[in-house]
């Protein structure tokens, strides 16, 4: 009798688990197949995540992860098939050939927190000097760069960095300002 209870305890976990995941349904989105529209001042394009676009916006990032970061900004998921609005967190991934964004939005399709990887990008200059200072004789071998955006909260950026000297090998990690963390 107790192995039977045991069962029906884990098959009404296992249904449990069911319907919590149906709540976080996912759509993807190749951007490498999009074109933005140009942008114009008097231009009457949505931009349905201001607050995230403009908070995530920087002068010294890839032109990839700006238009990137543009897709999701115009996105609406209230236009998905997928979306009906009942769900607790609405997930999309979009992709490119260089990384993605996973987008959380909430009911109201509004984004509530993103997670963006892209690989091989350029890093900026002051970055590059902060590595060579400390490792001159290196060499630059991979790039990542990773952000994460919440609501109301700080955004949480760094560059994955690897190097390499003869047969030694190392990961770096280092902030947008060089620092090394």
């Amino acid at each position: 009798m107790k192995t039977f209870s045991n069962y029906l305890l884990l098959l009404l976990f296992l249904i449990g688990m069911g319907e919590i995941h149906s709540q976080r349904l996912i759509a993807e989105v190749n951007t490498d197949k999009l074109e933005l529209p140009k942008f114009k001042r008097s231009s009457t394009l949505k931009m349905y995540h201001k607050e995230y676009f403009h908070k995530m916006k920087t002068s010294r990032i890839a032109q990839h992860i700006l238009m990137m970061r543009k897709h999701v900004a115009m996105y609406n998921c209230k236009n998905s098939k997928q979306f009906t609005g009942q769900q607790t967190c609405f997930e999309v991934k979009f992709k490119s050939d260089y990384g993605y964004i996973f987008a959380h939005f909430n009911s109201g399709g509004e984004i509530i927190k993103t997670e963006e990887v892209f690989s091989d990008i350029r890093i900026p200059n002051q970055v590059i000097r902060s590595i060579f200072y400390i490792y001159p004789e290196w060499t630059l071998e991979k790039t990542k760069f990773y952000a994460m955006y919440e609501l109301n909260q700080p955004i949480d950026t760094y560059y994955e960095v690897e190097i390499k000297k003869g047969y030694q090998r190392k990961t770096l990690k280092v902030n947008n300002k060089g620092e090394f963390l």
